[in-house]
């Protein structure tokens, strides 16, 4: 084995962890299996911080009809991401500052 197809090979390993990894921790996935078991009625949801956009897409995908209200606590960066009809407040991190203080 040469160098480089050695480089190759720890190169594929690195970016399956990566990979591995990065699934592991999908907020998306991870809010829809926890609401599975979410009951019977209407749910209000309240996401906050970097994930918040993928958090609430769980929630809608888990809960449907019943989601009945979000609310998403982000960056403004981040808030192009959120589904539709979420209404949400921006803060700042890691310590609020006058935008997010209501």
């Amino acid at each position: 084995m040469t160098s480089s197809d050695a480089e190759r090979r720890i190169r594929r390993q690195l970016l399956q962890m990566l990979d591995a990894a990065l699934r592991a921790v999908d907020p998306h996935r991870l809010v829809c299996a926890a609401l599975q078991d979410a009951g019977q009625g209407p749910v209000a949801v309240v996401a906050i911080g970097k994930a918040a956009a993928g958090m609430l897409g769980g929630a809608r995908a888990a809960l449907g009809d019943r989601l009945v209200d979000a609310l998403a606590i982000t960056a403004a960066a981040y808030a192009a991401a959120l589904p539709g009809g979420v209404a949400w407040v921006e803060g700042s991190h890691p310590l609020p500052d006058g935008k997010c203080l209501a």
